[in-house]
């Protein structure tokens, strides 16, 4: 098991930019799942690779009243592992832009279960569920199963992509909030880059470009319409919309036939630093910087390549790099 956290009041756990693989062990049996979050009050996974449980373990499992799980690969590709994604205690629950994938050797068919241990959590049981791309390769399977009694189900703008033959959506919640959401049992439909090397970015004549519903609203301060997109591996890149927004975990971009773009090279320095950050680019022509917050919150924009991050708080942020034709991610360490 990579993480196994107790039963802890008021406590707030964050796990981000980590890999966890092959948690389990056949022979102690309860210490299967990669992450196992017991009763805490909030648990924030985000910008991680979770996958391949063994000895039939979940890539995730939480029993927190709070869950964020955001801009995360949560994955089961070749082992016997159970539940991609398991919250069996219900609680309050955002998922956005994760990949999720249920491979083929998966010992339980379901991909994502919310509440079916009992909604014990304390009140309100609502799941929102927004811009993730789920992917099926399992010949059976359901994809997202909440206890009755749940009292919303928001759904929009994901790819559910794969068999279907135990259901899409199971249980009754008394609020079903669905729509532009892509499905269909052939994962050749959604025009991937390459399904079966597990790329679920968009080639330009995908069905999900430009498909998708604006959704602009937030649930405890996290918003439910992405800013970032998963990038391996652990890490994140900024989500940029270019007409409607795209459905599922990836918005699609198009480079433009122009050399700036064959290999646009960056150096930052000094990282961490305490003061100034200086930007070197190579084979491209500096716009400007955008400076976030691990959250995604916006910050600041600097024109210059030279610039100070000495107002800040100690701690880790992204910085947008911006040139004429192109955009790319980096992080800094401001200590």
């Amino acid at each position: 098991m990579g993480i196994l956290c107790g039963n802890i009041a008021n406590c707030k756990t964050t796990v981000e930019f980590s890999e966890f693989f092959h948690g389990g062990s056949s022979f102690n049996p309860g210490y299967q799942h990669n992450i196992y979050i017991n009763h805490i009050d909030t648990f924030v996974f985000r910008y991680n690779f979770s996958h391949d449980a063994i000895a039939e373990g979940h890539e995730l499992k939480s029993r927190a009243t709070y869950n964020f799980i955001l801009y995360n690969r949560i994955a089961n590709e070749q082992s016997t592992d159970s539940r991609t994604i398991d919250l069996p205690n219900g609680g309050t629950t955002v998922i956005v832009g994760n990949i999720i994938e249920q491979g083929p050797n998966s010992a339980n068919s379901n991909l994502l279960g919310y509440g079916l241990e009992g909604l014990s959590n304390p009140a309100p049981h609502k799941i929102w569920i927004c811009n993730n791309t789920f992917i099926n390769k399992k010949s059976t399977g359901s994809f997202i199963h909440t206890q009755s009694g749940t009292d919303t189900l928001f759904v929009k703008n994901n790819i559910l992509s794969g068999a279907k033959t135990g259901g899409l959506f199971l249980g009754s919640a008394a609020v079903v909030d669905s729509s532009n959401n892509l499905v269909s049992n052939n994962i050749a439909d959604f025009g991937f880059v390459d399904a079966a090397k597990y790329n679920y970015q968009l080639i330009s004549n995908s069905i999900a470009k430009d498909a998708g519903i604006e959704v602009n609203k937030s649930v405890n301060g996290y918003d439910l319409q992405p800013k970032w997109m998963y990038k391996d591996t652990c890490s994140a890149e900024i989500r940029n919309k270019y007409n409607k927004i795209d459905i599922g975990a990836f918005e699609f971009f198009a480079p433009t036939d122009n050399k700036e773009l064959a290999n646009p090279t960056f150096i930052i320095y000094p990282n961490p630093t305490a003061d100034w950050v200086h930007l070197e680019l190579k084979n491209a022509e500096f716009k400007q910087v955008k400076i976030y917050s691990l959250s995604g919150e916006f910050l600041q924009t600097f024109f210059t390549s030279d610039f100070s991050i000495a107002p800040f708080q100690n701690g880790v942020y992204f910085l947008l790099i911006q040139t004429e034709q192109h955009s790319f991610c980096t992080k800094i360490m401001k200590f």
